[in-house]
């Protein structure tokens, strides 16, 4: 009994000095990877970690611009459809070409002395303002893309010339010769009438300001130069050139825009295409106060065009619905064949005439207002 007393009493004289010697040593944390922690910090199973956003195994981070919302790019805008008109107003660069009309100044008698009186570039539209109407209907498809078809034309040139003369106006070359209207003639008017209209149907995405656009587009020029000689020996008939040009084929262009506050936007632009430039022309010339056919000849091509075009506009937002905008454009049309350009003075005894000239070109300028609705 009295050994058993003995051996609990040294168990717990052993057990007091243990728990003396724990309380003066730092606690120890273990954890998983066999490391210990100073005691006094939290232990890591009583206070949770933060999560750690980790992409899937195999996928790369990501830095997101917080500017980016494909929701609000791609959602459909309030007013989708838009209507614009437009009052265009369009200046033609000269051509250049061979004499038409030539004066004998001895009146057939002796030997010839003849003087240029008319020449193509008379017949010219002397840069004078035409105006044309545009109109375009287009669908926003959402905030930075955008489908729309335009037209604008019913641009209608005309010039002419009428001389006098005393029984000594001819036509320029061999053909005055082989008829009695065209030779020494007493009176010779020229009438040139040019048409131009133009279509596209183009889709367009801008982005911070940047735009690109694809399309497709036609271009329609047709020409009417009548040549009327009067003698008072003979008549007076008529020698008429008509050409078609209708030009058609895909365009890729680009813009910038800035819009410094809510209701201004300035706007710049360009469009360029490679075409298929379809021509005819026809060619008619009467004697003897148009009762004798002396020429009716046809031909037909096709060959390559090109159109250009550059602009600026200004934008005013007025309401929601309502844009007024006016601007300032430059194109270029070359690969035609002009009316003018394809008369051929030489001896009507050979009545075939082809298109002689197909490449020529003249630049259009001028300004353009209108107003835009959106419903």
């Amino acid at each position: 009994m009295r050994r058993t007393s003995i051996f609990f009493a040294s168990l717990l004289v052993i057990c007091s000095t243990l728990q003396t010697i724990r309380a003066d040593e730092p606690a120890r944390l273990r954890i998983t990877d066999g490391q210990t922690a100073e005691a006094g910090t939290a232990s890591l199973t009583d206070t949770p970690l933060p999560p750690i956003d980790t992409p899937p195994i195999n996928q790369p981070i990501v830095n997101y611009d917080s500017s980016f919302d494909a929701d609000s790019i791609f959602a459909e805008p309030a007013y989708p459809w838009y209507a614009r008109t437009e009052a265009i107003f369009l200046r033609r660069t000269p051509i250049s070409g061979q004499a038409v009309v030539v004066e004998d100044m001895n009146s057939g008698l002796g030997a010839p002395n003849t003087v240029v009186r008319v020449d193509a570039n008379n017949l010219s539209f002397n840069n004078n303002a035409q105006p044309a109407f545009g109109f375009t209907l287009g669908r926003q498809l959402d905030n930075v893309s955008s489908f729309e078809a335009s037209y604008w034309g019913l641009l209608h040139w005309t010039s002419g010339s009428v001389t006098y003369g005393a029984n000594s106006l001819s036509l320029n070359g061999p053909i005055a010769i082989t008829t009695q209207d065209f030779f020494l003639a007493d009176e010779i008017a020229i009438s040139y009438v040019s048409n131009l209209n133009n279509m596209e149907l183009n889709y367009k995405q801008t982005i911070n300001g940047l735009s690109l656009l694809g399309g497709f587009r036609l271009v329609s020029l047709s020409e009417d130069f009548n040549i009327r000689s009067h003698d008072v020996d003979s008549g007076t008939s008529n020698y008429r050139i008509k050409t078609v040009n209708t030009l058609i084929g895909g365009q890729i262009g680009a813009g910038w825009n800035w819009t410094p506050d809510d209701r201004v936007t300035l706007d710049l632009f360009s469009k360029v295409g490679v075409f298929g430039n379809i021509q005819r022309m026809t060619q008619t010339l009467a004697d003897l106060n148009n009762t004798l056919p002396r020429l009716n000849a046809r031909d037909g091509s096709t060959h390559t065009g090109f159109v250009g075009e550059v602009g600026a506009n200004v934008q005013y937002r007025v309401t929601e619905w309502l844009t007024l905008n006016g601007g300032y454009r430059f194109m270029w049309i070359d690969g035609l064949a002009l009316a003018p350009n394809q008369l051929d003075f030489t001896d009507i005894s050979s009545p075939d005439r082809t298109l002689s000239d197909s490449g020529s070109s003249f630049k259009l300028y001028g300004p353009h207002f209108g107003a835009e609705i959106r419903w």
